[in-house]
């Protein structure tokens, strides 16, 4: 990951930057131990997980505020 997504980047610009690093590795391209791949689709996973409570809290606060 590049430095924004560790400082002020989105969730989302993690998980694909997360989702092509698993990609590449799947495709052979890149190559990681069993641990490594393990760890690449848990962190996709989770990541997931947070984009999506996330864009449901932001479409709940702007349905709350009358902004959608």
């Amino acid at each position: 990951m590049d430095a924004q997504a560790g400082s002020g980047g989105t969730v989302a610009e993690a998980l694909v930057q997360l989702r092509a690093v698993l990609d590449l590795v799947e495709s052979g391209e890149l190559s990681a131990g069993p641990d490594q791949v393990a760890w690449l689709r848990g962190a996709v996973d989770a990541l997931e997980v947070v984009a999506r409570s996330t864009r449901v809290s932001h479409y709940a606060i702007s349905d709350e505020r009358g902004l959608s």
